[in-house]
């Protein structure tokens, strides 16, 4: 999966970059974040499957419960990184 969000940088991210400047969009943050996600999901599904031998609807629905969980504890942990950093500046 590291290998994944390493290639999706320098294959997506970085290329972009070099192509139309080095400026901020929240478009294409979210569509990157859109396609980490969906190779997340896509990685836990079929591992699941190989690992649990299961159908594939109940390893759908466990890569979306674990996908969810990791997209709510990434939100949760920048926030809290967020409100650290504001909080040791301002003292």
């Amino acid at each position: 999966m590291l290998l994944f969000i390493l290639a999706s940088y320098l294959f997506i991210e970085l290329p972009n970059q070099w192509l139309w400047g080095g400026d901020y969009s929240a478009r294409f943050d979210m569509l990157i974040s859109l396609f980490l996600l969906s190779g997340l999901f896509i990685y836990y599904a079929l591992a699941a499957r190989r690992f649990y031998k299961t159908a594939w609807w109940r390893c759908a629905a466990g890569s979306l419960l674990v996908m969810g969980v990791f997209a709510v504890s990434l939100v949760a942990y920048r926030m809290l990184l967020f409100y650290n950093v504001l909080n040791g500046i301002h003292r």
